[in-house]
């Protein structure tokens, strides 16, 4: 059952001093003095892996794991009650490299006709600045209000900026020697599931992505299993999304190994991983950071759950920075990618009031 506590508190914190994955069932915060290894038995990690691999892992002070079983403080001298949140300003678009964008589709779809890559996911950032400084934990409930069946995760970036998000895709989730994945490829508006089944290059393309991803998995030795193709239904869009299953060995149960095989998906990178990795840096002029990393936590030594790190933005003062890609396969035009990128984007900008 999806919880139904009061923890409003809890994750306004945590967005704007710490870290945060708050999903439908799972609440886990933390802030406070961080070190990179476990104080006590128990104690939760928080991850983030950026897109080019690099992996951090921090044990706050506090740490804060909400379920069905109620609330649980660890290292906590008191609890986080009465915080308040503001009204979030109105912001303007500053720029959006659509035209750049489109560019670079073309480019991409040259690769993909020659035969070099299967897939390329490219994203474009979206810079706005808001009227006045953003508050991290009112972003933070508004995604959550906005998208109830979205995992809202909020992580600092070494830059000093707040990376703030509602993530709908499952990277991995690992209990003990079973792992759990949700792979999603293939976009369309929300009520038009009809028009995504009929779509021949959304099929296609969520197939290459999950070929991809059990194959990695197999290559390790786990064996998986593949549930059918269903839906993962958003406040604006839906996505094709199919369940992943499988069984670790006995020596490959680390998360922090686990998470590496299968990050990054052809979800956000592409076919052939390599290629379409050279490609994304040839073609995008803005280093990702975090974006369509993998965000998450860790407890003990194989336990952990990891969400892609998409549908989000990066807050610091009054500017804000918008993410959003689209995958390029055989069937892919520009001006499509370049719909599917803006309707991502304006799923997260949604909730701000929007000025001309």
């Amino acid at each position: 059952m999806p919880l139904n506590d009061d923890s409003n508190g809890i994750i306004v914190h945590a967005a704007r001093h710490g870290w945060l994955i708050a999903s439908p069932y799972r609440i886990v915060a933390g802030w406070g003095e961080s070190s990179p290894s476990p104080q006590y038995d128990g104690h939760i990690g928080f991850a983030s892996l950026s897109f080019d691999g690099t992996m951090t892992v921090v044990y706050p002070h506090t740490t804060v794991s909400i379920d069905a079983s109620g609330v649980h403080y660890f290292g906590a001298s008191t609890p986080v009650l009465g915080i308040h949140h503001a009204p979030l300003p109105s912001i303007s678009l500053l720029s959006d490299g659509s035209d750049s964008y489109r560019e670079h589709v073309n480019a991409a779809l040259h690769l993909v006709n020659e035969g070099q890559l299967e897939k390329v996911v490219l994203a474009r950032p979206f810079d706005a600045v808001s009227s006045s400084p953003v508050d991290e934990g009112s972003v933070a409930l508004a995604l959550r209000a906005t998208e109830p069946s979205a995992t809202i995760y909020a992580f600092p970036t070494p830059s000093g900026e707040r990376f703030i998000g509602a993530s709908p895709e499952l990277l991995l989730e690992q209990h003990g020697a079973r792992i759990h994945m949700q792979p999603l490829a293939g976009t369309a508006p929300r009520g038009h599931e009809d028009a995504l089944l009929g779509s021949v290059k959304d099929r296609h393309e969520h197939a290459v992505m999950i070929s991809n991803v059990t194959e990695r998995l197999s290559e390790r030795g786990i064996e998986v299993s593949v549930g059918p193709l269903a839906f993962r239904e958003l406040s604006s869009v839906v996505h094709f999304a199919t369940v992943v299953t499988g069984e670790l060995p006995v020596d490959l149960q680390d998360p922090r190994d686990i998470v590496s095989i299968v990050h990054p998906t052809a979800a956000v990178a592409g076919i052939p991983l390599e290629v379409a990795r050279n490609a994304i840096l040839d073609l995008e002029t803005d280093d990702r950071g975090m974006y369509a990393g993998a965000v998450g936590w860790i407890e003990g030594h194989d336990n952990a759950q990891w969400w892609v790190a998409i549908r989000g933005l990066t807050v610091k003062g009054n500017r804000l920075r918008f993410w959003a890609g689209a995958g390029i396969v055989t069937g892919s035009t520009p001006e499509s990618e370049l719909a599917e990128t803006e309707l991502k984007f304006r799923s997260v900008a949604k909730i701000f009031p929007l000025s001309a």
